[in-house]
């Protein structure tokens, strides 16, 4: 949907990923529409809530460190006697439980340099007048990646997981790459590369 929004033909867009749907729903079994209409009801999603609520008491008696980093479990069980493990389900309340509001400023810092460092990228790459598609196309697929990520993440615990960390560092290498290189050496560069492996190979 995000690639959708940036396209330059967001109607034609729009109907195709409308019809998909439409198809998708008629096509689904019965087993898995009955989770549509039990959803907020089953136990996951009370457990969950549960978990939030409990996340949410944490944040505020600890809100500028939090209770420390991978201390879920441990403040879990001090707090409130529990002995399950359970992990918060959500990347936000992990952060600002474990790290504080201190932390979660600087995780949705990085989330903001992600997305203008990309943008700074395409209108680098533009304004030399004949634009390297491969690293204008890329920062949208690192924005695209990041969205994924941060909507996924409000229902699962991904924040220590590799994903952002390696998708934040494309972003800088993209980055620097576009600076360096104008679009006729970025693609001298790439061939002498292919080149050299071609040699090496033989």
């Amino acid at each position: 949907m995000y690639l959708l929004l940036c396209s330059k033909h967001k109607v034609k867009g729009l109907i195709a990923v409308c019809a998909i749907v439409t198809v998708a729903f008629v096509m689904m079994p019965q087993q898995q529409l009955e989770r549509f209409k039990t959803a907020g009801e089953d136990s996951t999603s009370i457990s969950r809530i549960q978990l939030w609520d409990r996340g949410l008491e944490l944040v505020k008696k600890y809100p500028v460190l939090g209770v420390g980093y991978r201390n879920w479990g441990v403040a879990q069980q001090e707090h409130f006697g529990l002995d399950n493990q359970l992990l918060p389900h959500n990347i936000f309340l992990e952060c600002a439980t474990e790290l504080g509001y201190t932390g979660l400023a600087v995780f949705m810092l990085m989330v903001v340099f992600t997305f203008a460092n990309n943008r700074r990228t395409r209108a680098m790459v533009q304004s030399t007048g004949k634009s390297d598609r491969f690293i204008y196309y890329m920062t949208y697929g690192s924005d695209a990646a990041l969205v994924g990520y941060l909507i996924s993440g409000f229902f699962v615990t991904v924040l220590y997981y590799p994903y952002f960390w390696i998708n934040l560092s494309m972003t800088v290498a993209l980055n620097n790459v576009a600076s360096r290189y104008t679009p006729d050496e970025a693609k001298t560069a790439s061939l002498e590369f292919v080149e050299t492996r071609g040699d090496n190979a033989a």
